[in-house]
């Protein structure tokens, strides 16, 4: 398993072929632990290729280029509306801005908030509420208040600190 996490950076780096990566390491977990695959939230892996395919499609909207030129060629434009849109502004802003830096501060703070701000935060709470199903109400109160405080603290912290 050594071997396949340092496959899997060197993949990253483009070193390697993510298509050979993804097929040993499906043939490893096949010979190693064939029960893991139904254990895998296939319905969530599949929403994130949808968002990927989706998001990939809407590049090719010439509205949603005139939209780009407009709001997403400032630091500020960018900062801002990756708060808005959080964690899919990764994937969805990053074809529109050139404003690395923004878009990454903006994910990163965007982060907070909702539940739904982050699939992480979509995920914990999934396995909080299997396993706390009374606790659930509170729990989403806290997250909501706590993330919210938190919010509002980064937002003109971030922005005045790194952007202005």
């Amino acid at each position: 398993l050594n071997l396949l996490f340092l496959l899997c950076v060197v993949t990253v780096f483009h070193w390697f072929d993510h298509w050979l990566l993804l097929m040993i390491t499906v043939t490893v977990m096949l010979v190693l632990d064939r029960g893991l695959f139904r254990q895998i939230d296939y319905s969530l892996l599949f929403t994130f290729a949808g968002f990927f395919i989706f998001i990939g499609n809407l590049t090719q909207f010439d509205f949603l280029n005139i939209i780009r030129d407009s709001f997403f060629g400032s630091a500020t434009g960018t900062y801002f509306s990756a708060i808005a849109v959080s964690q899919l502004a990764a994937m969805l802003l990053a074809a529109f801005s050139q404003q690395r830096e923004a878009l990454l501060l903006g994910v990163n703070v965007g982060g907070l908030g909702t539940l739904i701000a982050s699939m992480a935060s979509v995920i914990s709470y999934k396995l909080f509420a299997e396993a706390y199903p009374a606790q659930v109400r509170h729990y989403l109160l806290m997250f909501l208040y706590y993330n919210m405080i938190g919010l509002f603290l980064l937002v003109p912290a971030v922005y005045f600190l790194m952007l202005y």
